[in-house]
């Protein structure tokens, strides 16, 4: 964990890796001692049987907030604190761990993309997946929404081959099963990014027959495909927070 200034005030950067060492795409999130504070207290508060009731979280200081010496030992408090939520399944699952790690990268983004700037969007897109690839990995349902809706926000401004590597992670790991098999909860994203992807596969001269016998399955289980906004639509019309679990 390093630090930086942001906004005229100290901020911390903290880089999400799936091993220690070089990475080439760590995540990457800037926040601030009010970040750590509210993520600390959130917790202990939801969870209070968490271990964090004894974690001596570092006290805000009268003065001298920017020195050295208080830039480092907040520091290490904060890296200590991330790794033992990490390690703990409950709070590694929990609201304010997604919020403080990627749910407001999801919700400024959503922003951008309802006043056009979907390239902007897409950056913080991106770097939301990272993250979570890393903590939820590339299968979990909150992980699936964020590249399905980067998808939408890339084809939108015509990064085709961009929206369709994205495409595939997603459906690579979410529609490999049989429609009509299984419990699994599916999200209301799936069937408009499989109805996008065959027309990303088709623009990549990727084969697409797999994907039309998807799409088959889908229709054959009654569902009204032709009826569907498309996924930039429906992304653009719901609130992006109702997606995730």
């Amino acid at each position: 964990m390093g630090k930086t200034l942001c906004s005229g005030s100290q901020c911390y950067t903290v880089l999400v890796k799936k091993s220690p060492g070089l990475e080439r795409l760590p995540g990457v999130l800037e926040r601030r001692y009010s970040d750590f504070l509210a993520l600390f207290v959130g917790l202990r508060r939801r969870h209070p049987s968490c271990p964090l009731r004894d974690f001596p979280f570092p006290r805000k200081a009268l003065l001298g907030n920017f020195t050295a010496e208080v830039i480092t030992e907040r520091s290490l408090a904060f890296r200590r604190l991330l790794a033992r939520v990490h390690a703990t399944p409950e709070l590694r699952r929990s609201t304010e761990f997604a919020d403080f790690t990627w749910g407001r990268e999801v919700r400024r983004a959503h922003r951008l993309m309802a006043a056009g700037q979907f390239e902007d969007a897409a950056v913080l897109l991106e770097n939301a997946y990272s993250v979570q690839e890393k903590i939820l990995g590339d299968g979990d349902r909150d992980t699936f929404v964020t590249l399905a809706i980067l998808t939408a926000c890339l084809n939108a401004v015509d990064n085709v081959a961009e929206a369709q590597k994205y495409a595939e992670i997603a459906l690579g790991k979410r529609v490999v099963q049989s429609w009509g098999g299984g419990e699994r909860e599916r999200s209301e994203l799936e069937v408009p990014l499989l109805v996008l992807a065959i027309r990303l596969w088709w623009a990549v001269g990727k084969e697409k027959r797999d994907l039309e016998a998807r799409l088959k399955e889908v229709k054959d289980s009654g569902v009204n495909v032709d009826a569907l906004p498309t996924l930039l639509e429906l992304v653009l019309k719901k609130d992006n927070a109702s997606f995730y679990s």
